[in-house]
């Protein structure tokens, strides 16, 4: 059962710290959990994590563990060679507090291999009950499980931080999502079913102030993105 909480995660992919300082300052987290580098991030953005953890393989600066070490913060280091990413381990780590929300900051940049792990990791907290997000100064990634319903406002989707389009895309990550309704879309899927291997979903637009999308079966990522 979840307890309410809202978790951010700071990944050690590439992160544009104006954006990130400017979106999370009228925000409240319960833990701030810094996965590798992740920790640097934390520092330039100016907030203080929770947890720390990882191989720390990517942190330039090791003196931050030393220095994070002396306030007690609680630091979990993991062997290089290991089975899961720092970002996964941080995923596994927030799904044990039993969050309602986790946000997940520097999980895309410039590595594919990366970036594609860290978006099936929404799978994975969905699958725990847990509504999760990945968030950069150009998206913001989610995943959807049918059967669901999600509403999203226009107002919400304009970002000050970055104005300019918005485009409202679902792809399909099951190898088949059906049951899929969009209502004040530009596009409007009715009963509409995606393949994993296509690209029906992408460059929609919310034209109405509230578009509500459903999904009866399979999961579906929802991006919202700007050049």
């Amino acid at each position: 059962m979840q307890n309410g909480k809202t978790l951010l995660i700071v990944s050690g992919g590439s992160i544009d710290i104006n954006f990130s300082k400017e979106y999370i300052k009228d925000k409240k987290y319960d833990r701030i959990i810094a996965a590798d580098s992740g920790l640097a991030h934390c520092k330039e953005i100016g907030i203080e994590p929770t947890d720390i953890l990882g191989d720390f393989d990517s942190l330039k600066n090791k003196e931050l563990l030393e220095e994070y070490r002396k306030k007690g913060i609680p630091l979990r280091e993991f062997p290089t060679r290991k089975d899961y990413t720092d970002t996964h381990l941080a995923v596994k780590y927030a799904v044990d507090l039993k969050p309602q929300k986790v946000t997940i900051l520097g999980a895309t940049g410039t590595r594919y291999d990366h970036a594609l792990a860290n978006i099936s990791l929404l799978a994975f907290l969905k699958d725990n009950g847990i509504e999760a997000k990945i968030v950069d100064a150009h998206n913001e990634i989610e995943m959807l499980h049918g059967p669901e319903e999600r509403k999203y406002l226009r107002s919400d989707i304009k970002n000050p931080q970055n104005p300019g389009k918005e485009y409202f895309s679902i792809i399909a990550f099951s190898p088949e999502v059906t049951g899929i309704d969009e209502e004040g879309f530009s596009y409007s899927l009715k009963n509409g079913t995606l393949y994993n291997k296509e690209s029906v979903g992408v460059s929609n637009e919310i034209m109405a102030k509230e578009a509500t999308l459903r999904v009866k079966k399979g999961y579906l990522l929802v991006l919202i993105t700007r050049d």
